[in-house]
C-alpha cells in the first residue's frame, strides 16, 4: 500500500519529501483506521465525534494543535508535576506526527491515549486515598458512585446544592444561616 501511494506521488521517477511524507501518513492513517475501527462501539465513535467538533473551535474538520491544547485543559484541568511531562511528551509526538492538524482517526486515536492516561491518573489518585484515609477500596469505590451519582451536571465536582441534597438524604438540614 505504501509503494502505490509513493508511486502515486511520484513525478518523472523521483519522490519529492513532502510526496514521501504525505504517502508515509496515508499509509500510518490506513493502518490505524484498519486496526482501531471495530475497537470502537457506535457510542464511542458518536461521543468522539461531538467532541471532536466540540474542539474544533474553527468549524475545519481538522483538529488544530491549539484546538488539541484546548482539549487536553478540558480533560486535565489540574495538572501536576508528575503528569506535565508525560502530557508534553504526548504533545510532542502528536506535534511531530500530524504536520500541525489531524483528522477525525487521528484524533481518535490521539483522544483514546489521552482518557487511558486519565483513568491512570484517577486510579493512582484513588490509591493515594486508600492509603492516606485508611478506607478499604471497597469503601472509596463507594464513595466514588455516591459522589458520581449526585454530581448532576457531570463536571466531577460537587456544587454546594449538590452537597446540601446529598447530606440532606443522610439527615435533616436547619434551613438556617449555613444553608
Amino acid at each position: 500500500e505504501f509503494e502505490e501511494a509513493l508511486q502515486d506521488t511520484a513525478a518523472e521517477g523521483a519522490v519529492c519529501l513532502d510526496g514521501f511524507l504525505q504517502a508515509g501518513m496515508e499509509n500510518i492513517k490506513k493502518k490505524r483506521q484498519t486496526q482501531h475501527d471495530g475497537e470502537a462501539s457506535e457510542e464511542e465513535k458518536k461521543a468522539m465525534r461531538k467532541m471532536f467538533d466540540d474542539y474544533d473551535d474553527d468549524g475545519s474538520g481538522t483538529m488544530s494543535f491549539p484546538e488539541l491544547g484546548n482539549l487536553i485543559r478540558g480533560l486535565f484541568p489540574i495538572i501536576d508535576e508528575e503528569l506535565r511531562p508525560k502530557l508534553n511528551g504526548m504533545m510532542k509526538e502528536v506535534e511531530r506526527n500530524s504536520f500541525g492538524s489531524m483528522d477525525f482517526q487521528d484524533f481518535v486515536l490521539i483522544v483514546r491515549q489521552f482518557l487511558e492516561l486519565q483513568a491512570e491518573v484517577m486510579m493512582q489518585k484513588e490509591s493515594k486515598a486508600v492509603q492516606s484515609s485508611g478506607f478499604t477500596s471497597n469503601e472509596v469505590q463507594d464513595f466514588r458512585e455516591l459522589f458520581q451519582a449526585n454530581d448532576e451536571d457531570g463536571d466531577q465536582e460537587l456544587t454546594w446544592s449538590e452537597i446540601r441534597r446529598l447530606v440532606g438524604k443522610v439527615c435533616v438540614l436547619d434551613g438556617g444561616a449555613n444553608a
